[in-house]
């Protein structure tokens, strides 16, 4: 809720939470149990219903630096997700044709616009819903940060990381399945 700005009304913010919690609930089986982040799943329901109101954002707090440093999360996944969208985003403006100082300025607006940084640190990160070994999660992190330029883009919304995430995160059984480091002693 603190990333929500304040034109949103709070019955809209309940009903969103009760659409996430009823999702997990009824699909499969319980809180701790469900392929999707719960509060990712209302964000969506709330980007869906109102997304001009969803896209300004008010001024971020700093506190991913204090969870890489406490090591609640780990560095692989945000970076991941960031630099695929940087590049991405010079490679589609060297498409274009644009020279000189466009060069970085698309790629450094796709990064720190909208909920990049917040989707790629805070949601992108969760326990429960991304890949369990470093390799899933850089090919984790490189399919969210594509999904994200490709919807920015191309898309309806102006913002993509919420439905990139979710999309990526119905992906992670696959991921941890063909990722799966090596049993220790066997060759």
């Amino acid at each position: 809720a603190f990333n929500l700005p304040a034109s949103i009304p709070w019955w809209i913010v309940v009903i969103g939470a009760f659409v996430a919690i009823a999702i997990g609930k009824m699909t499969f089986g319980g809180l701790g149990k469900n392929p999707f982040n719960p509060a990712l799943v209302g964000r969506v329901f709330l980007l869906i219903a109102y997304p001009v109101q969803m896209t300004s954002f008010p001024m971020p707090v700093n506190g991913a630096f204090d969870l890489l440093w406490r090591r609640v999360i780990r560095w692989h996944v945000p970076v991941t997700v960031l630099a695929t969208m940087a590049v991405f985003a010079f490679v589609y403006a060297l498409g274009k044709g644009m020279t000189g100082a466009a060069l970085w300025q698309l790629p450094l607006f796709h990064v720190l616009a909208g909920g990049a940084i917040l989707g790629a640190v805070f949601m992108a990160t969760d326990y429960s819903t991304s890949p369990m070994t470093v390799r899933g999660g850089v090919i984790f992190g490189i399919g969210i940060g594509a999904i994200t330029m490709c919807i920015r883009l191309w898309g309806a919304y102006p913002e993509g990381m919420s439905f990139a995430i979710l999309i990526m995160n119905a992906c992670v059984p696959l991921i941890n399945k063909y990722v799966k480091p090596k049993r220790f002693g066997v060759k």
